[in-house]
Formats: C-alpha cells, structure tokens, sequence
C-alpha cells in the first residue's frame, strides 16, 4: 500500500511540475496556466506505460502499478485513480471512506 501512496505522489509531482506558475507584478496571488488535454497525454506518455488513450480517458501503469486518468476540461477537472489496497484487506468502513474521500471538500 506504501508504495502505490508513492506512486500517486510522483504522477501527481510530475503533473503539477508540468503547470507554469507565473509571478505577476502587482497581483497578491500568482496566475496559473492552463494545462490542455495535449499536455496531459504528452506527461503521461513520457512518464508511463500501457498507456491506452479513448478520448478524454488514460488507462496506463506506473512503476507496474495500473492507474487511470480522467479528464473534463469544460470543468477544469483532472481525476487520477490508482489502486491502493486489496478489497479483501480493507477492515470495517474503510472502502466507503477510500470512495468518499475528499469529495466534500473540494474548494469549487
């Protein structure tokens, strides 16, 4: 399980190293670029394997690991998803929790 946590650490590493943060004389905050479905692909097709593209959606591995991309960029949204457990070593609850993470705290 420690090794799929790093897995998702890297390909999220690698993604948001591929966003140009601009500095921007008098504003407080930086602007950030938009990254296009193109560069997406091109990031997942320098840094994985078996990748399997059908239109907005990446099936691929990482490091042996299967994972899968989503996008919607009428949204701006961008969903990695990789395994990180077995459901048969899951205890009580854990898989309702794993499905619902971070969905209600999403800042849009």
């Amino acid at each position: 399980m420690k090794q799929a946590i790093v897995l998702m650490l890297i390909l999220g590493a690698l993604i948001a190293a591929a966003v140009a943060v601009l500095e921007i004389p008098g504003k407080t905050k930086p602007e950030v670029m938009a990254m296009t479905v193109e560069q997406i692909d091109q990031i997942l097709r320098d840094h994985a394997t078996k990748i399997k593209r059908s239109g907005n959606v990446w099936q691929f591995d990482v490091m042996g690991v299967p994972m899968a991309c989503i996008v919607d960029p009428a949204h701006d949204r961008m969903r990695v998803v990789a395994p990180i457990a077995r459901v048969s070593e899951l205890e009580a609850g854990q898989e309702a929790a794993m499905l619902e993470a971070n969905f209600h705290t999403m800042l849009d």
